[in-house]
C-alpha cells in the first residue's frame, strides 16, 4: 500500500519488529502498510466510531491481512489491554483530544515501549505534555504536504534525566521541536520563514491602523516574530533562507 507523505512519516516511526495499536485508525492505512511490508508482525486497527472500523475492516480484507490486524471499537486507549501493543500510534487529531486520550490510557500506554503522535493542533502543549508525563522525545520530523505543515514526533519513557541531546529545556524547544532545530530540518525552516512573512505581513498592517486593540495584537505579533526568528536562527538559517 502507498501511503500519503504524512502517514509514511509516521509509519517510518515504528520501530520494527513490535506489536502496534493505532488509535483513531479510520482507514487503517497505517497498521496495513507496515503489516504488508513484514514491518511489524501484529496491530491493532482501534477507533471509537463504528463507521472508520467498517470500512478499515474492508481495506484489512481487500490486503488479505485479517490474520495480522485486527479492528476494536474503543474510546482512545479505554479498549487497549496490557501487553497488546509496544508501539502506540496516535495522529491525524487536535492535541487537547490527544492529551486527554494520553491521561485517561496511562497506565495501559506506559507499558508500550514507544508513542508515535501526529497532534494536529497545540503541538506544542503535547511535547510539554509528554516531557511533565515522565517521557523524552527522542525523534522528530515534519513534512509538508498538499501546501500543510505536519510535524510528528516519537516519546519513550524516560528514566531518569534526559541525555542533554533529547532534554527541551526552553519554551521554544517545546513549541517548535528541539530536535528539529538541532537537526537543521528543511521542512521546519520553510515553515518558519512562511509564518514569518505572514507575521510580518500582519504587524504591518496593524501598525497602520494604530488603534489601542491593533496595538495590544501588534504586541503579540512582535513576540511572535522574535520567537519566530530565534527559531529559525537555532535551525542555522537567517530569515528568508531555507537552505
Amino acid at each position: 500500500m502507498t501511503l500519503s507523505k504524512r502517514l509514511q512519516a509516521i509509519a517510518d516511526m515504528v520501530t520494527p519488529g513490535l506489536k502496534l495499536a493505532d488509535i483513531g485508525t479510520d482507514h487503517a492505512y497505517i497498521p496495513i502498510s507496515l503489516a504488508e511490508e513484514g514491518i511489524i508482525p501484529a496491530a491493532l486497527a482501534m477507533d471509537v466510531r463504528e463507521g472508520p472500523l467498517e470500512r478499515a475492516a474492508a481495506h484489512i480484507r481487500d490486503h488479505c491481512l485479517q490474520d495480522k490486524v485486527k479492528t476494536r471499537l474503543s474510546d482512545g486507549a479505554a479498549g487497549l489491554k496490557t501487553g497488546e501493543a509496544d508501539s502506540v500510534v496516535i495522529s491525524g487529531m487536535g492535541g487537547l483530544l490527544m492529551m486527554r486520550i494520553l491521561s485517561e490510557g496511562a497506565a495501559v500506554l506506559s507499558y508500550a515501549d514507544e508513542l508515535i503522535l501526529q497532534p494536529q493542533s497545540d503541538i506544542s502543549s503535547v511535547r510539554r505534555f509528554l516531557y511533565e508525563s515522565g517521557y523524552m522525545i527522542d525523534l522528530e520530523n515534519m513534512v509538508c504536504e498538499d501546501g500543510k505543515y505536519y510535524s510528528m514526533f516519537r516519546a519513550v519513557r524516560r528514566h531518569g534525566c534526559c541525555p542533554e541531546e533529547y532534554e527541551y529545556k526552553y519554551d521554544i524547544d517545546f513549541e517548535f521541536g528541539k530536535l528539529l532545530m538541532d537537526a537543521h530540518h528543511p521542512v521546519l525552516k520553510a515553515w518558519l520563514n512562511a509564518d514569518l512573512l505572514k507575521t510580518e505581513m500582519i504587524m504591518a498592517q496593524l501598525r497602520d491602523k494604530n488603534t489601542k486593540t491593533g496595538n495590544a495584537r501588534l504586541a503579540q505579533m512582535q513576540e511572535h516574530a522574535a520567537r519566530l526568528r530565534e527559531a529559525l536562527e537555532r535551525c542555522g538559517g537567517s530569515p528568508g533562507s531555507e537552505s
